[in-house]
């Protein structure tokens, strides 16, 4: 009994270092009474109750939504390691995870959050070689892109 109790708790203790936030997961864009926006523009919704951080970043562009995924805070590209990929295809991210600012505006205005590499903006969050970069009108801000 006591080798079944200690090898329990070995397996429990093994699996807390793993933590699954959700990120790169399919989630419902609930944009309000304000619609879809015409224009290209990067949204978080929240509360998103199927996402573990409650965080679902939306990337719109034409008037429709092009990408919808769960995301979280963070501080580091490591924070963003464990996310869902996809094909691209299945509107999931096809590359990989990375720690930049999502918006300027709103609640979450200059809060780093996991988004895809593909939906990067130059001049934006990203630079001209793709790099992430700290928008001008964030404090710190990154060096000015060459976009």
């Amino acid at each position: 009994m006591r080798a079944f109790a200690a090898s329990a708790l070995l397996m429990i203790g093994s699996l807390s270092g793993c933590t699954d936030n959700g990120v790169g997961r399919k989630c419902i864009a609930f944009l309000g009474d304000a619609g879809i926006p015409s224009n290209s523009e990067t949204l978080l919704s929240s509360p998103a109750l199927e996402c573990t951080s409650r965080l679902c970043l939306v990337q719109t562009g034409a008037g429709q939504i092009n990408r919808a995924t769960c995301t979280a805070q963070c501080q580091t590209n490591d924070d963003c390691a464990n996310a869902t990929l996809g094909t691209g295809m299945d509107q999931l991210c096809a590359s990989k995870f990375v720690c930049a600012v999502a918006t300027v505006t709103g609640s979450f205005k200059c809060k780093t959050v996991c988004i895809c590499q593909d939906d990067l903006v130059c001049g934006q969050n990203s630079d001209a070689d793709g790099g992430v970069i700290t928008p001008p009108s964030c404090p710190n801000p990154s060096s000015a892109p060459s976009c």
